[in-house]
């Protein structure tokens, strides 16, 4: 089971990786880049496989829609380790998993995505991760487990979207929230994201229609929130 959805010039997919589960015989036919496959051949658990075969179907899927030829194509690695197309400056894409989904996003400006699945609230990992006010959010809210995903996906979108990673403390960036706010920076109704006290230009759009997950894409212009998502079907493996 794919998802996809276009906003402007983005497209994200995502994928279920119980569709590999229940029809093995389709990890015959998938083509993913040699440079992928060597990624995958090095983990032995197979839930991870899986999720990390899943998000190379994604990323074949998505440089093949954008007009990148498979067998010619070569991943680079940018100033922080992020991969990206040589000699394709105007293609950025990003992968993330977890759970049973693999998702990624492609665009024509550096862009971050993330996914997460609910969590258990641990005191330690809200003080490593969230400022005062954040937690103060996150106690406000009715389901506080996913409070800290929204927070934590936006985050870890941010340090996808910069290539950075997370090399530096998380609570040196901060979220601000509005009560209604999946909508993108600048807007009113919308997240401000904070670096060291500087407010970022970058946007948001989140994605919650799966339940106990949430996607946060992070990007440098203003992008609405995802209205439509399309289902592929599973000859988009090969």
């Amino acid at each position: 089971m794919y998802l996809c959805y276009d906003v402007d010039m983005w497209s994200i997919y995502g994928m279920d990786i119980r569709l590999l589960k229940e029809h093995p015989e389709y990890k015959e036919q998938i083509k993913l880049l040699p440079t992928r496959w060597e990624k995958v051949n090095k983990i032995k658990k197979e839930e991870d496989r899986l999720r990390s075969i899943a998000a190379g179907i994604l990323l074949s899927y998505g440089l093949r829609e954008n007009g990148i030829d498979l067998d010619a194509c070569q991943l680079m690695m940018g100033t922080h380790g992020k991969p990206q197309v040589a000699g394709c400056e105007g293609l950025h894409f990003n992968l993330s998993h977890t759970g049973n989904y693999a998702v990624a996003v492609f665009s024509d400006a550096p862009v971050g995505i993330d996914i997460e699945h609910r969590r258990a609230l641990k005191q330690t990992l809200l003080d490593k991760c969230c400022t005062k006010g954040e937690q103060a959010w996150i106690q406000s809210q009715p389901d506080k487990e996913m409070a800290f995903v929204r927070l934590w996906t936006a985050k870890e979108s941010y340090v996808k979207w910069s290539g950075e990673g997370i090399t530096f403390p998380l609570k040196s960036i901060a979220v601000h929230r509005r009560e209604n706010g999946i909508a993108s920076y600048p807007k009113k109704d919308g997240i401000a994201f904070y670096r060291e006290g500087i407010q970022q230009p970058v946007s948001f759009a989140e994605y919650d229609g799966i339940p106990d997950y949430h996607i946060c894409v992070c990007t440098e212009s203003e992008k609405e929130n995802v209205a439509e998502i399309i289902w592929l079907q599973e000859d988009s493996f090969s």
